[in-house]
């Protein structure tokens, strides 16, 4: 769901709330909510979700064969019968664009 208003517009999306509040050097800025852990003032953020890059190097010649990249959800995965991971594949550019790597 989202909402409208004239200081700009929120948007809720699972556990998190994105809200838009207003403009920065003519970029907009977000203002976010995240779940945290422990007791204030020494909170702790836990992130929605984290990546793996896995590389398979040769090691005759110390090559990169195959690389691959996900991004995965943070939540428990005790899901019997293990978790698919190729639900969870990326393109190796999308990781670099968020993480700045």
């Amino acid at each position: 769901s989202s909402s409208t208003s004239s200081s700009g517009t929120s948007k809720a999306s699972g556990n998190a709330v994105h809200v838009r509040v207003g403009q920065q050097s003519k970029k907009p800025w977000y203002q976010f909510s995240h779940v945290a852990i422990g007791q204030p003032p020494s909170l702790v953020h836990v992130p929605t979700h984290f990546f793996k890059m896995v590389a398979v190097v040769n090691d005759d010649n110390e090559r990169i064969e195959k690389i691959a990249a996900f991004v995965i959800p943070n939540h428990d995965a005790s899901e019997r019968g293990g978790v698919d991971l190729q639900r969870f594949l990326v393109r190796i550019s999308d990781v670099e664009a968020v993480t700045g790597m």
